[in-house]
């Protein structure tokens, strides 16, 4: 008979043998997974993610700086002597909210041109378009008197002491409501009178008190420079970089040979002119604000200092 020792020891070893598999499988499931130290945050439920179409920002509907869109237009180029029909059209913009009551529209005629006809009220008046304020009148005398050359008139603040320019108008006049998806427009026939060196404004304006201490409204400008025999339009005044660039593009005829001159003396075979022409001054433009001025109040043009400029002497030998 066998002894009984050997049987056991192998039946303790095979028992140690699983253990030690079911261990090393444990240990090996660990080791495959890494550690995870900050918990993954939860999905979110799908009801707080909005759908693709659903806006992200506020829809409070807002009232734009100026609540009616004036468009204007001409029937044709204004040549000299020749009539056209200006068109000035108002109405509410779509994102402005209610009526605008007690509006006054009007279509403003520069001096230089005269109106021929109208079924509206129409009238002469003086506009206030910019102003220098007093401590720089002294240091803008140049442009002042070149504001005064095209026939811009001049008054002082008596308050502040402020140099004011101002233009003279023929008015064609409509008052009455704007109510949302209707408009209004405006006709008048009229003719340039005059040729223009300088480009003129023709405007359409409407404005109305919106509220205590409110003045709201729209305008728009076309820019017109008359000829003899035809005229320029713009929605703002071109100026070509050729012009900066090449000078001789702003008139067609030819450079003229220069002259001598009683100072010219002779050089080496060559003509040394003592002749010199030395130019000052600075570039500045008038900034508006984007906002219809109220009855009786200079629209709030501010004189500003331009980055750049530039400066041509043209045909300067005749």
């Amino acid at each position: 008979m066998k002894p009984q020792t050997h049987d056991n020891g192998i039946q303790y070893l095979f028992v140690l043998f699983i253990l030690s598999c079911f261990l090393l499988t444990l240990l090996i499931q660990g080791c495959s997974q890494p550690p995870r130290l900050v918990p993954e945050p939860a999905p979110a439920p799908s009801s707080s993610i909005p759908a693709p179409d659903a806006p992200t920002t506020p829809t409070t509907r807002t009232a734009p700086s100026t609540s009616i869109l004036a468009q204007l237009k001409l029937s044709d180029a204004p040549a000299l002597n020749k009539e056209i029909e200006v068109v000035a059209t108002f109405a509410l913009r779509e994102s402005y909210v209610g009526d605008a009551e007690n509006v006054t529209a009007r279509i403003l005629i520069p001096e230089k041109f005269k109106l021929v006809a109208s079924d509206l009220k129409s009238y002469e008046e003086t506009i206030p378009f910019a102003r220098i304020p007093a401590e720089s009148v002294e240091e803008n005398a140049i442009l002042i008197q070149s504001e005064l050359d095209r026939g811009s008139i001049l008054t002082e603040d008596p308050v502040t002491g402020d140099a004011i320019f101002s233009k003279k108008y023929t008015i064609v006049e409509w008052k009455g409501d704007i109510i949302p998806g209707e408009s209004v427009e405006i006709k008048a026939t009229i003719k340039a009178v005059k040729i223009t060196t300088d480009w003129e404004r023709i405007e359409a304006r409407a404005g109305y008190w919106a509220g205590p201490g409110s003045y709201d409204g729209g305008d728009d400008v076309i820019y017109v420079r008359v000829y003899e025999d035809h005229a320029e339009i713009s929605k703002m005044p071109p100026v070509s970089p050729e012009h900066i660039n090449n000078p001789s593009n702003v008139d067609e005829s030819p450079t003229p040979t220069p002259r001598p001159s009683p100072s010219e003396t002779s050089k080496s075979g060559t003509k040394e002119f003592r002749n010199s022409l030395t130019i000052t001054g600075s570039f500045k433009c008038y900034v508006s604000e984007d906002a219809v001025p109220s009855p009786g109040t200079p629209r709030s043009d501010n004189l500003t200092p331009m980055v750049w400029g530039g400066v041509y002497v043209h045909n300067a030998a005749k």
